[in-house]
């Protein structure tokens, strides 16, 4: 797929609707402005490779328009056409950074398996979280649904393969007209009403549906390889890929249950969780003490002599 750049106002400071980009956030660690700096400064460093590989052949990036703005120049001088730029939040828990590239979740995608995969790359300085924001609208229901359903039917709407997706709230604000849990409500239906066969899932998935309100907007990206990548944790990753085995998750127990208040629906899932805990290490211990038992004790193990190695056998 070609690299494909859309128009971005370069004047604009604020973030508003129709913005595409990244949330940046710090894990474990308090927000600063110095993780500002480094989060555009991690993000731009990508860009050059990004490119040559969507462009190998020196192809021009696809514009649908460029308005203001500068073009990112790298390093080396080679001009990528792709912009990364800082939008004021009246948050101080993280940053937004705009971005004149079609698809933000590919590009965050494509950092992460490099960081995966790449041992040399040098370790981000603060060990960022990433969220693609393929759009940004206001935290209204049908403004969700109109900003929403056509990135949707362009990834979980192709067919009607029974993809497994997870609602990931990754903020703690509310809207003046949209909890949080009102706005889990209005994607999850968006998504059944786009493709029925799609499974709710809570860890195991194929698309992370990531959700975030920064009042009075409302943040929305689809992100692939979620779990596998470590949850786009810049510092997670380098411990390498989480290649535990998939399994098939039902949507009866884990999906979010809307009919439950917040106090609730959290009681819920902490029960549900300390069981889930529970299983697992009694499947770990029951595994240690089969792999005990099958192994043999030193008095078992046969010499080298009774083994027919040693060199009175040879004589």
């Amino acid at each position: 797929m070609p690299l494909e750049l859309v128009s971005m106002e370069g004047g604009k400071k604020i973030l508003s609707p129709g913005d595409r980009g990244f949330i940046m956030s710090l894990s474990k660690i308090r927000w600063n402005k110095h993780a500002s700096v480094e989060a555009l400064k991690m993000l731009k460093s990508f860009a050059q490779a990004y490119y040559a590989e969507k462009c190998p052949e020196g192809e021009a990036p696809v514009e649908e328009g460029s308005e203001g703005g500068s073009v990112h120049t790298n390093s080396g001088g080679n001009r990528t056409g792709i912009q990364f730029v800082h939008r004021e939040l009246m948050f101080t828990t993280f940053c937004f950074i705009a971005t004149n590239l079609a698809d933000p979740a590919d590009y965050a995608h494509y950092i992460m398996t490099q960081l995966a995969d790449s041992k040399h790359l040098p370790k981000t300085k603060f060990p960022f979280r990433i969220m693609p924001v393929q759009a940004v609208c206001e935290a209204r229901p049908k403004a969700i649904e109109k900003a929403i359903i056509p990135l949707i039917e362009k990834i979980l709407g192709v067919d009607d393969q029974p993809y497994r997706f997870s609602l990931l709230y990754r903020g703690n604000s509310e809207a003046d007209h949209l909890t949080q849990q009102e706005a889990k409500f209005v994607v999850r239906n968006c998504v059944w009403a786009v493709n029925p066969y799609c499974v709710q899932c809570l860890k195991y998935q194929d698309y992370a549906v990531l959700l975030d309100i920064v009042a009075p907007l409302f943040c929305f990206g689809i992100a692939k390889d979620y779990q596998r990548l470590a949850g786009y944790n810049t510092w997670t990753i380098r411990m390498g890929l989480d290649l535990a085995e998939e399994k098939e998750d039902s949507e009866d127990e884990f999906s979010d249950n809307s009919t439950l208040d917040d106090q609730l629906e959290r009681k819920r899932k902490i029960e549900f969780k300390k069981r889930r805990r529970a299983e697992m290490a009694e499947l770990q211990n029951s595994q240690q003490t089969e792999g005990q038992e099958n192994q043999p004790e030193e008095s078992e193990m046969p010499s080298a002599n009774e083994a027919g190695d040693g060199p009175e056998n040879g004589e």
